[in-house]
């Protein structure tokens, strides 16, 4: 095995795109680089081996088994833009794990050093974009956000995949935090590019739906009509992936189970789309769509959840007794269906629907719930004989 090939094969491992779902494509490209790269073979190929693998287990939110990844890194190699990388890289995941004093000082004190120490390598240019994205993570948990740590996600090229798409979605949660929606989508919008340039049916639902959502917030017609798309996009996209229908050469089959909840997302996010755009009985054709596919999977919290969505775009409407009645019928067909507990499921959402109307008025709307079912049962009896 040459040189050439050892180095060719840990670059297909870098540039294979993670994003938020691409673990497995990611996963094979490392294994085959592994298969090459041997004890005996260059240090800092091992190394870039093993930041890849970090990389990875972020993704996975292994944190642990990242850190003994970039611990190994470090004790291979010496080669201090990647030592370097490794540091900031180890920053990151203090970061999400929940530290903030510690990765804060080594992440400025780099950034203070690197113009010093760096020079105009492609090594060198990783560790800046790194840096980048560990200051702009750590600021977005601070009480009041910086606006400048954000200033360097701009500097981070399209060609470096994986960052360009974190820091697009870095910039639009600032941008949401700080009520600027308009700035929020054009970023979620790149975003979303970079899923579907990618090929990641997961990602793309996900952008997808969170762009829906900040245009939704800004409730214009045209914000509205763009929403319309993208949610119905998300639902068509997360139903042909989890019948095996986007599998693409190189990436394989999305997890079912994922492409399943996504589904499901899509049709919350159609639910409120529509609901915000006054289509209340299409939104709850969605929401029994969910229903039906809780009932099917026999996911009780799932049925719950949508019987609680109809509940909630019925009290919108002001038709507090078909709330009601959707809780209660379904509060009833389940606990039959099952034989089990499930008032601790319905309860919340009773609650709810409790606050909104007042307890006075939702007591005399039970009683009149219940003497019109005991009209209409009477009704029926006296029909049959």
């Amino acid at each position: 095995m040459s040189l050439g090939e050892l180095h060719l094969a840990v670059e297909r491992a870098e540039r294979e795109p993670i994003l938020g779902h691409r673990v497995e494509p990611v996963r094979a490209r490392i294994d085959e680089a592994a298969q090459l790269v041997t004890a005996d073979s260059d240090p800092a190929l091992q190394a870039r081996i093993l930041l890849r693998v970090a990389a990875l287990k972020m993704v996975e939110m292994d944190f642990e088994a990242a850190d003994k990844a970039l611990e190994r890194a470090g004790a291979l190699c010496d080669e201090p833009s990647l030592r370097f990388l490794g540091g900031v890289r180890a920053c990151r995941v203090a970061i999400r794990r929940g530290e903030r004093d510690r990765p804060a000082a080594l992440l400025i004190g780099t950034a203070t050093r690197l113009d010093a120490i760096a020079d105009d390598t492609a090594a060198w240019r990783d560790v800046a974009v790194e840096i980048a994205l560990g200051i702009a993570e750590l600021e977005l948990h601070a009480d009041e956000p910086d606006a400048s740590a954000f200033d360097g996600l701009d500097e981070i090229p399209d060609e470096h995949v994986d960052a360009a798409f974190t820091a697009h979605q870095l910039r639009a949660t600032h941008l949401i935090m700080i009520g600027q929606g308009e700035q929020a989508a054009h970023a979620l919008r790149a975003a979303l590019k970079i899923a579907v340039a990618c090929a990641s049916p997961e990602d793309e639902v996900e952008m997808r739906l969170a762009l829906a959502g900040v245009l939704v917030e800004r409730g214009d017609t045209i914000g509205l009509e763009e929403a319309t798309r993208h949610v119905q996009a998300a639902r068509e996209r997360a139903g042909s992936a989890s019948r095996g229908g986007t599998r693409t050469e190189g990436v394989g089959r999305p997890e079912s189970e994922t492409m399943d909840q996504l589904q499901v997302a899509a049709l919350i996010g159609q639910a409120g789309v529509l609901a915000r755009r006054g289509k209340v009985a299409s939104a709850i054709d969605r929401c029994l769509e969910i229903a039906r596919l809780g009932a099917a999977r026999g996911d009780a919290p799932r049925l719950v959840a949508a019987v609680g969505l109809m509940a909630e775009l019925y009290g919108q409407t002001g038709d507090y007794a078909s709330a009601y009645r959707t809780i209660a019928e379904a509060y009833q067909g389940l606990r039959d269906a099952t034989g089990n507990d499930v008032e601790p499921l319905f309860r919340p959402h009773l609650a709810a629907l409790r606050d909104r109307m007042g307890g006075d008025r939702f007591d005399r709307m039970i009683e009149d719930v219940r003497k019109a079912r005991t009209l209409a049962d009477n009704l029926t009896e006296s029909r049959s004989h």
